[in-house]
């Protein structure tokens, strides 16, 4: 019996959402002075890293009882500042919102320890060729587990978070990635 990958991958329950952000975009606005020097703001990998991962997950953290696995990155990410940066994201919601704090557990892991890894690098490596080359056949692959897209950077009129896509009502399309780019 032969199996392809759309055999294997389509059957699992799971939904998939990430924030894309782009290094282009974070140079240009802080050489424009729309990010303030003055302020003694270093824009670095590390803090554009857990600005976003703390975004993508503070509306989530308030559901139910969490169990995140994040994939290990190397030395300039610590499971420590990595944990801080979500834990700061779902303080400032939950007061925002005045929402009970849920509990959320965070581990640090590698692909090779724990198959979601697996698959969110799959996902992400499949986002990524659809964003770079607009390449469709990869993206079209796994767009049904897709439930959101943050295009954080794609500022062209929407909110200051960027354009979200999803299912139901912003299908991402390649004029709206050459836009964004």
């Amino acid at each position: 019996m032969i199996l392809s990958a759309s055999t294997v991958m389509l059957p699992l329950d799971f939904s998939f959402q990430c924030i894309v952000r782009r290094k282009s975009r974070i140079k240009q606005k802080y050489n424009n002075n729309k990010i303030p020097k003055q302020r003694n703001l270093i824009v670095n990998e590390k803090k554009i890293y857990h600005y976003s991962i703390g975004y993508l997950f503070q509306r989530n953290l308030h559901i139910s009882e969490n169990k995140i696995v994040l994939s290990k990155r190397g030395k300039t990410f610590n499971d420590i500042s990595i944990k801080e940066a979500i834990n700061r994201s779902q303080k400032k919601y939950l007061k925002q919102f005045s929402i009970e704090k849920k509990v959320t557990n965070i581990f640090i892991s590698q692909p090779n320890f724990h198959s979601g890894l697996q698959i969110v690098d799959y996902m992400l490596w499949a986002i990524n060729r659809y964003y770079c080359s607009t390449e469709t056949y990869w993206y079209d692959f796994i767009k049904e587990k897709v439930s959101l897209i943050i295009d954080y950077d794609h500022k062209e009129g929407h909110k200051k978070y960027g354009k979200y896509y999803n299912k139901k009502k912003n299908l991402i399309t390649k004029e709206d990635l050459s836009r964004g780019s």
